[in-house]
């Protein structure tokens, strides 16, 4: 036979079931979020290996120009130097001629 239950017990039942019920809706979303942390993290990761090919296949690239011009690292710093200061000469006397200074 099956026991009696006080109302007070009633009572108590009832909001365990609901307590339960909001626990499972909370985990169903806490699990929602856990989905999309890990998708978002692994697309990221993806985008990451990307680009660190994209370092690597870049830096065998200097690699083989600089072993193919025959320059050094400081060789190669010291032209590629030359080379903006000549760009920003450049746009000085771009920038006077322009203003018709000379």
């Amino acid at each position: 036979m099956k026991k009696q239950l006080s109302a007070k017990d009633k009572a108590f039942e009832k909001e365990r079931a609901e307590f339960r019920k909001q626990i499972r809706e909370l985990n169903r979303e806490l699990n929602l979020v856990k989905f999309e942390l890990y998708d978002k993290l692994h697309s990221m990761q993806k985008e990451l290996d990307s680009k660190n090919n994209e370092i690597k296949n870049m830096q065998k690239m200097i690699d083989e120009l600089k072993m193919y011009a025959k320059l050094s690292d400081d060789q190669l710093k010291t032209l590629l130097e030359a080379r903006e200061f000549d760009k920003k000469i450049y746009g000085y006397f771009s920038k006077i001629f322009k203003e018709g200074l000379i």
